[in-house]
């Protein structure tokens, strides 16, 4: 019964890889909540950002906060020319 409860659970989201996988991912996400709250942003908006910034994250296993201008710019072209579409990366 517990296998089958197991198989049944949807397999963790890119936002729920980088806050587990990655470091002061989540401190970020608190960080961002507060922003867009203050600022009147939608919760579907700061989900949006969160997914981006999970990807880029689990790409250099490290908080976004912590790259350089450099990693971004890397990360960007290699989604941009990888064989994935570069919408699979945002």
């Amino acid at each position: 019964m517990l296998n089958l409860l197991l198989c049944l659970k949807k397999s963790k989201t890119i936002a729920e890889r980088a806050f587990s996988d990655v470091k002061d991912f989540s401190h970020l996400q608190t960080k961002l909540e507060q922003s867009f709250s203050i600022n009147g942003k939608a919760k579907s908006t700061l989900n949006n950002y969160l997914r981006c910034l999970a990807h880029l994250a689990l790409h250099y296993n490290r908080s976004p906060e912590k790259l350089s201008v450099e990693h971004v710019q890397n990360y960007l072209y290699h989604a941009k020319t990888s064989q994935n579409t570069f919408r699979e990366f945002l």
